[in-house]
This record gives C-alpha cells, structure tokens and sequence, in this order.
C-alpha cells in the first residue's frame, strides 16, 4: 500500500474541508436574518409577523430580501367597562420608524423592532 505525501494529505483535508463549508453544513442558518421584537411597555401589547403572502414567520430565520408585515395588537386595560383604560398602538421603533399598523418591510439584515403603546 502507498502512502500519500504530507503535501498531499494537507491539499486533500483542505478540499473537503472547503465543499464541507460551502454546501452549509449548518443549513440555512448561514443564509437567513433574525429579528428581535419588544413592546414598550411589555404589557402594552404584542407584535405577530406575516409573509407578505399571509404566512407565518420564524423571527430567528427569515431569508434575505423577505417581505414583512408586522401588525401590532393593544392590550385591553384592566378596567373591561372602561375603554379609556386600553392601550393603544403609538409608534414603531428601532429598525423600524412610522405609525402604521400594520406596516410592511423588506428585511435585508438582522433588525429589532420596538412596538410603543400608550393609554
């Protein structure tokens, strides 16, 4: 049996090395953004994405060049009889900037987006 050269062996281990990562061998991860979302207050309400198609999203993978709509739902105030007593939707902050809700965006990096409520 041959042996194959030190030269040989380091070319080899590099190649499959090299199509190891390149095929992604941490699937889709390498290829896709997250986003963080908080409401300010937390207890002001929530924030629920969809595909500009209606579909669910995965906040910690969402490929590149997506586009988004985020819809922002006020909580109701303690008080049930007294609607003065409910939150409402104010703005959007962070990596996302207006007032309309819900809003649609194209996601091309990583982002966190704020939901601001007021009473």
């Amino acid at each position: 049996m041959r042996s194959v050269p030190g030269i040989a062996r380091l070319t080899l281990v590099a190649v499959i090395f090299g199509v190891l990562l390149y095929s992604g061998c941490n699937g889709d991860k390498e290829t896709c953004y997250s986003i963080t979302v908080t409401a300010e207050p937390a207890e002001g309400g929530a924030v629920a994405f969809k595909t500009d198609s209606g579909g669910d999203v995965d906040l910690d993978c969402v490929p590149p060049e997506s586009t988004l709509q985020a819809i922002a739902t006020p909580s109701l105030g303690d008080d049930l009889e007294d609607p003065s007593d409910d939150w409402e939707f104010e703005r959007w902050g962070e990596d996302l900037a207006g007032t309309d809700n819900p809003i649609s965006f194209t996601v091309d990096e990583d982002m966190t987006i704020k939901a601001y409520f007021k009473r």
